[in-house]
């Protein structure tokens, strides 16, 4: 059943006794939600910074950087986010140790600065910390898919080329 779109001067009151409770409610329930994303952007300053040494070993290796959700890569430092509406790519920049952005519609521009706080109004905290801790795993992932290759191609020669096995 709709409720009538005419107020009546009991919701009137009902309102504003309540009124002020609620909106110290609120104001805590905000207070909160800041809490937590300064806890969210300090977890991603600090897990960025602890894994520094490693992308910095996997740079001069010559590792490329790839967002596991999309697959676009950089040299730079690990992919965070590939935004395919604006072609823009957010990376954590090795060198300056800091979040940066560049546009691919024109890479001759400079990466901009981007401080955390934006970032996770732009990507969301779980895609950050996977795109950040994945290269841990480099090695082993990259290792596996060396062995699928070798297999895979090993059984081709074998259906294909099975005089030169």
């Amino acid at each position: 059943m709709e409720s009538s779109l005419i107020v009546t001067e009991k919701e009137i009151q009902d309102f504003l006794e309540n009124a002020r409770d609620n909106q110290e409610a609120s104001m805590k329930k905000v207070e909160q939600i800041n809490e937590l994303q300064e806890r969210m952007i300090e977890d991603i300053r600090e897990q960025a910074k602890r894994l520094t040494p490693v992308f910095r070993f996997l740079k001069e290796h010559k590792h490329v950087f790839v967002d596991e959700f999309s697959g676009r890569s950089h040299t730079k430092g690990p992919v965070l986010n590939y935004d395919a509406r604006n072609n823009e790519l957010y990376f954590y920049c090795i060198e300056s140790e800091s979040f940066k952005k560049i546009t691919l519609y024109d890479e001759s521009k400079p990466a901009t600065v981007i401080n955390p706080r934006m970032i996770l109004r732009v990507i969301e905290y779980e895609k950050i910390m996977i795109n950040l801790s994945r290269h841990l795993e480099y090695y082993s992932r990259f290792i596996q898919e060396c062995d699928e290759t070798i297999q895979n191609w090993t059984n081709l020669r074998r259906k294909f080329a099975p005089e030169f096995n």
